[in-house]
C-alpha cells in the first residue's frame, strides 16, 4: 500500500511539473505555422477579349487546395478536368460568329470555391 502511495505522489508530482514547469521546448502555439494558400484560378490562355477560331487550348493557372475544374463555354458544362495541368481543347468550328464566354470553376475536394470568366470573338 505505502508503495502504491508514494507512486501516485510520484505521478502526481510528475504530472503537476509538467503542466506548471517553464520549459526549454517550444509550445505547439509558438512553432511557426503552415501557410495556408488561398485558392485561385485564372484563366491563361486564350486572352481575355481575343478572337479564335479553329481548335483553342484553354488553359488554367491554379493555386491552393484546386483538385478539379470545370469548363464552361456560354453556361454550359463542356468538360471537367481531374489533374493538373488543367485546360481543354474547345472547337469553335461550329459555333456561331461572335462573342462566347468562358468560365473555369475551380473545386476543393468536391466544394465550389473560386471562378474565373473571359470573352472572346469567333469571327464569322
Amino acid at each position: 500500500m505505502r508503495r502504491v502511495i508514494i507512486f501516485l505522489l510520484l505521478s502526481m508530482g510528475i504530472f503537476l511539473s509538467c503542466e506548471n514547469s517553464s520549459s526549454q521546448f517550444p509550445v505547439l502555439e509558438d512553432l511557426p505555422q503552415p501557410v495556408q494558400k488561398s485558392p485561385a484560378i485564372t484563366i491563361v490562355a486564350p486572352l481575355d477579349g481575343s478572337i479564335i477560331e479553329g481548335a483553342v487550348r484553354i488553359e488554367v493557372f491554379t493555386s491552393g487546395c484546386i483538385d478539379t475544374v470545370e469548363f464552361y463555354i456560354d453556361q454550359i458544362l463542356k468538360y471537367t478536368d481531374i489533374s493538373p495541368p488543367f485546360c481543354y481543347v474547345w472547337s469553335t468550328t461550329d459555333q456561331t460568329p461572335g462573342r462566347h464566354t468562358i468560365i473555369v470553376k475551380g473545386y476543393c475536394l468536391g466544394v465550389y470555391k473560386v471562378k474565373d470568366t473571359i470573352t472572346v470573338y469567333v469571327p464569322e
